[in-house]
């Protein structure tokens, strides 16, 4: 049940977006297949940039940061939606929920997050940082603090595929990591 709502939210959530891109300047993609042309044309990273993201995970329960490279026990795959705001072509600011546990609460997690970014010249490629924090729903509520790093890559200015990983620190030993894998589209 949970992950047919998240799928039918984010089809909702791209047939809107890609509407908006119809409607919008001359430089974003106007049909699915030009949205994932490979094009070396244009701006790949510019301040005042709306980006959607949609995206696979894995998320597994940490006692300490120690764990992190431990044996995977108890992990779960699941996915979620983020967007993102840049208010120059480095910094900007995103929020994300993440869902992986389909027995309780809709929403796993959700976080807030601080972003820096660093574009190579004009390769699309984009190594980033992020922090922030968050609020862990399942299986118990409590608050978190996140860092973490992550890479880019543009095909064209509009459309690129992200991965990142990033370890929370949640109050009362909530610990986890959180490895996301998704596309990006831009606006």
């Amino acid at each position: 049940m949970k992950i047919t709502a998240v799928l039918t939210a984010t089809a909702l959530i791209l047939a809107t977006g890609m509407t908006m891109a119809q409607t919008t300047t001359t430089t974003t993609r106007t049909t699915f297949a030009e949205r994932f042309a490979y094009d070396r044309e244009g701006d790949f990273y510019r301040a005042n940039e709306f980006s959607f993201d949609v995206f696979g995970s894995y998320h597994r329960n940490s006692q300490n940061e120690d764990d992190f490279f431990d044996q995977p026990k108890g992990g779960r795959w699941g996915g979620g939606i983020g967007l993102n705001y840049f208010f120059t072509r480095n910094i900007g600011i995103g929020v994300d929920t993440s869902i992986h546990n389909n027995r309780g609460a809709f929403i796993d997690n959700a976080s807030l997050s601080a972003i820096a970014r660093f574009p190579i010249a004009e390769s699309g490629f984009a190594p980033y940082i992020l922090g922030g924090g968050g609020r862990i729903f399942d299986p118990t509520d409590a608050w978190s603090l996140h860092a973490g790093v992550g890479f880019e890559f543009r095909f064209n200015p509009n459309t690129g595929i992200f991965i990142d990983g990033r370890y929370a620190w949640g109050e009362d030993s909530n610990d986890y990591s959180l490895i996301r894998s998704g596309l990006r589209f831009a606006f």
